[in-house]
């Protein structure tokens, strides 16, 4: 199936249309959207085809910027060729997608480029939150939000600062005191016996609050609170009805005749405390001959256990949300002071406006201008965010409108924002009251060669679909079958595309044993005393990578031909040092980030306390840094790293004024 079959011509688009095309990495699916979005735009058939009239959404702005310029490009392509042109593949898709002929084409292109050109702001190509942003701002006022207010993308350094207002308020005979004393333990408990004494637990209780405050304000919820006297009643009356069954289990059992002579449930029922079996699986239950009486007195203790389970974590959970509470009104306060809006907080704050069935102005506004929709990389799109255009694009197809969808669930990577990849399979293929979708597949490759789309394949889907189930000793291997259908990892097609290179490319799977790890070739190591202990160790992995190296610099290949990626920064760090053992000259990825730099992040903090002097937490960081020093000994001030940050601390404790001033 050819990428150019997937879109129909303009004259056999019946409208309204709904279209989910599946895309696997490489097989053209920015291609197939620009196509799409220029089809409409050059067409004469397709009505409401404005610049103004079609919205494209992607996630990030690179793709924004890449979406744009492709468009562009197509115009261009039809607008300047001539008859004495070579032939075109991409002109002939064009050509066989809009019911025109080759001079009205040109005379069209020229049209809606300058259309384009002469009005940008109506060429409606857009990330997502940049989407949302704009609905917000225009209904700020019916949202009960400041016109003013801004906006702001990175909600972290807020965070932070907020979390630092909320230490300062801790002291002993305050209220939150004691709450933050159980969850100290309860870190504690967390962290295991092995783990090192948290001796400042409060970067470990920051982390915690932050991705509550992420994981929360993406799915729009607020964590709930109880009554600890109640749940602690609650445990004790699940306590008696756990003896009750369990006795009545233990008879049950020893009057079955066919029952097992081993079983897990044995030296279960002899434990009479209900905590010895929070960890017991019951999978008992999973055997076919099991009485029926037998059966329903196991199912009643098994909901005794996994109440008590749930009332138990909420039990222990309690301090943390209290904490996170404080945490929240610190959050609002300083929000407040300084007029912001989170991006998260936009679409909690249109859906809860939704819910109660008001409808913003703007949506009616939209509502009557916007009538195609493209929607890239679905499978990350949140199931808030996908709330908030719903009505949108109802709207827009029940006026003769369109959507077409383009994602790929094994793409999925917003997970830490919430998003759902299981949404382009449930809810896109749900359709709307006007329409049903048509599911359509990308299935050639164009980026990678034939011999790595094979090696692929063996892995996915093929791989998957052929784990032996009823003979493998792994016992995640129908965990695995189930997580690959759920996620579109078994279903799939992508083949090389026709008329690619023929050379077919290569690729090689290496397992090393890591268990097994060498010791360091090193001559003088028996004579080296100050050798630790534990680094006469070195990984497999480190040889398999320098030896590759340098084979494949041998057989010609150049640096920069080159690259290492690892499952997660750690690793590079690791890999970094295997290469500056042969003094191979390499750009680390994280290099290439100067947020990561000290000097840069001084500099950060210094803008970010200019624009909120009370940022102490800010301003400290660059009090301490390498620029405020720099600048002190060109004024020839003499005065020590040291002696500024107990500067800071004196005034933290007894200073009531703002730092800046002190």
């Amino acid at each position: 199936m050819s990428k150019e079959t997937i879109l129909t011509r303009d004259r056999d688009i019946r409208l309204p249309e709904f279209v989910i095309l599946k895309a696997s990495a490489g097989t053209g699916k920015t291609r197939a959207l620009t196509l799409r979005f220029t089809q409409f735009l050059l067409s004469r058939v397709i009505k409401h085809n404005d610049p103004q009239q079609i919205l494209a959404i992607t996630f990030t702005r690179n793709a924004t910027k890449e979406m744009k310029e492709r468009i562009i490009w197509w115009l261009k392509k039809c607008c300047f060729f001539s008859s004495h042109s070579q032939a075109d593949r991409d002109l002939e898709a064009i050509l066989s997608l809009v019911t025109i002929d080759r001079d009205q084409l040109q005379a069209q292109a020229e049209e809606t480029l300058n259309k384009i050109l002469g009005n940008y702001s109506d060429f409606q190509v857009t990330t997502i939150d940049s989407f949302m942003a704009n609905i917000f701002k225009a209904s700020a006022i019916e949202l009960g939000i400041s016109p003013e207010a801004e906006i702001t993308i990175d909600s972290g350094p807020v965070l932070a600062y907020a979390f630092s207002r909320l230490l300062q308020n801790v002291r002993a005979d305050s209220p939150e005191f004691g709450l933050f004393q159980a969850v100290c333990q309860n870190l504690k408990e967390m962290r295991g016996s092995k783990e090192a004494y948290a001796w400042d637990p409060a970067s470990d209780l920051e982390n915690i609050l932050t991705d509550l405050n992420r994981k929360l304000a993406a799915a729009n919820r607020r964590a709930l609170q109880f009554d600890l006297e109640t749940l602690r009643k609650a445990l004790s009356e699940l306590e008696e009805r756990f003896q009750a069954s369990r006795e009545k289990v233990a008879s049950l059992l020893s009057a079955w005749e066919a029952r097992p002579k081993r079983s897990a449930l044995y030296s279960r029922l002899s434990r009479p405390r209900i905590t010895d079996w929070l960890d017991y699986d019951f999978k008992i239950l999973s055997q076919d001959n099991l009485p029926p009486a037998l059966s329903r007195e196991l199912r009643k203790l098994k909901e005794v256990v996994d109440r008590y389970k749930e009332i138990q974590a909420r039990i222990y959970f309690q301090p943390h949300l209290k904490i996170y509470d404080r945490f929240l009104e610190v959050l609002e306060q300083t929000r407040k002071e300084r007029n912001l809006v989170f991006l998260e907080d936009i679409h909690c704050r249109l859906a809860n406006y939704l819910d109660q069935g008001v409808v913003p102005d703007i949506y009616f506004s939209l509502g009557s201008e916007i009538y195609h929709y493209l929607i890239d990389e679905f499978q990350d799109t949140s199931p808030l965010q996908w709330a908030n255009l719903y009505p949108l694009i109802e709207n827009a197809l029940s006026q003769g409108g369109s959507l077409f969808l383009v994602g790929d669930t094994k793409q999925a990577i917003y997970g830490f924002r919430e998003a759902d990849y299981q949404i382009m399979v449930i809810k896109g293929r749900d359709g709307f009251a006007s329409v049903r979708p048509r599911v359509a597949e990308l299935q050639e490759n164009w980026r990678s060669r034939e011999q790595l789309l094979r090696w692929l394949n063996r892995l996915f889907p093929d791989g998957i679909k052929e784990l032996p189930l009823e003979t493998m000793a792994w016992k995640d291997a129908r965990l695995w079958r189930e997580a690959a259908s759920r996620s579109g990892l078994d279903d799939f097609t992508c083949r090389p595309a026709r008329g690619s290179e023929p050379f077919p490319g290569y690729a090689e799977l290496k397992l090393v044993d890591l268990s097994r790890k060498p010791k360091r070739e090193t001559a003088n190591h028996n004579n080296d005393p100050d050798q630790p202990e534990g680094e006469e160790l070195e990984e497999p992995e480190k040889k398999e990578v320098q030896n590759l190296i340098q084979e494949l610099l041998a057989r010609g290949y150049r640096y920069a031909d080159l690259a290492i990626l690892t499952y997660e920064n750690e690793r590079v760090k690791k890999a970094a040092a295997w290469l500056n053992e042969l003094q191979i000259p390499f750009v680390p990825y994280s290099a290439l980030d100067i947020r990561s730099r000290p000097i840069i992040r001084e500099i950060l903090s210094f803008l970010q306390f200019l624009d909120y002097p009370l940022d102490e937490l800010s301003f400290s960081v660059f009090l301490c840094g390498q620029l405020f020093q720099q600048r002190l000994r060109e004024d020839g001030i003499s005065l020590q790293p040291e002696a500024v940050r107990e500067f800071i601390l004196n005034h933290r404790r007894t200073g009531r004024a703002p730092l800046y001033s002190a």
